[in-house]
């Protein structure tokens, strides 16, 4: 018995999402190379059915980087770019080291006057950010 965890159905998602370049077969292959787990073609297809990933593919693929193309050139140098800005007193700056910060945002929660059990829920499903 598999156990679904978030990274596995997040990459069975992902996989999905080209059902021109792989099978239910060769996803399973994939799955259980990466994973070290034996993963059956039953398996993925029962797991793509709970999913309901397919339905992923008449949504319009959004650009997550709709500015890349445009600033490119910037991005992909190997040059320095000077980041000048002015700390005020009261201020400081925190470095966290990680290359992707996964950040959950919850604006206008009308305190004291909020839903705490909207903003638990809210926290749970993202139970993984780093902010």
């Amino acid at each position: 018995m598999i156990e679904w965890t978030f990274d596995k159905s997040k990459r069975l998602t992902e996989l999905v999402c080209d059902p021109e370049d792989y099978s239910e077969s060769q996803m399973a292959k994939i799955m259980t190379q990466e994973f070290g787990e034996e993963f059956t073609r039953d398996a993925v297809h029962n797991k793509i059915i709970r999913l309901s990933a397919r339905t992923l593919l008449d949504r319009p693929v959004p650009n997550i980087m709709p500015y890349y193309s445009k600033y490119k050139d910037i991005i992909e140098s190997e040059e320095a770019v000077d980041k000048d800005f002015e700390l005020k007193s009261n201020q400081m700056v925190v470095e966290i080291p990680k290359e992707k910060l996964t950040i959950l945002h919850l604006g206008d929660l009308h305190i004291p006057f909020q839903n705490d059990e909207q903003i638990q829920v809210a926290m749970n499903r993202h139970a993984t950010a780093d902010i």
